[in-house]
């Protein structure tokens, strides 16, 4: 039926009255269903769902990406990333997906985020940057994980 609506230019990004697009239901974020329906966000990403845009469910502010990281969902956020998702975005607050992933532990997620290229010493808005921010949570996890991860 996607597959059908999309043939006939149906905009992948139309808001439902939470604000969520078809991609924020096919990831399904809000029911711990880690990797939702990956086929289905696939297909709705080759065809120009913005993983940018936020809903109410995840944050208005935040993107898929924000929304992944906070799940340590990595085969949503794998997929994401594939399709040119940032991995820098601010979202809430200002944190970035890494920042996210440094309070709460999340290593996939951050192992993820640093291969796209996300920087553990970039400051947020708020003038904290995720290796701050793993050292005041005890993430000794994540900060080994900075460790291997190349400074600029």
């Amino acid at each position: 039926m996607v597959k059908l609506l999309i043939d006939f230019k149906a905009d992948p990004n139309i808001r439902d009255i939470e604000k969520r697009t078809a991609l924020h239901l096919a990831l399904d974020f809000q029911h711990d269903n880690h990797g939702g329906n990956l086929e289905l966000a696939e297909l709705l990403l080759k065809f120009g769902a913005d993983p940018a845009l936020g809903c109410d469910d995840i944050g208005i502010a935040n993107s898929c990406v924000h929304a992944a990281t906070m799940e340590n969902d990595a085969a949503s956020l794998s997929l994401l990333l594939r399709y040119g998702a940032s991995a820098h975005a601010a979202g809430k607050g200002g944190f970035t997906p890494l920042a996210l992933a440094s309070r709460s532990g999340a290593v996939p997620a951050a192992t993820l985020l640093l291969a796209a290229g996300a920087d553990p010493d970039a400051p947020t808005p708020m003038g904290k940057t995720s290796r701050a921010i793993a050292m005041a949570n005890n993430r000794s996890a994540i900060l080994e994980a900075f460790g291997a991860a190349p400074k600029p």
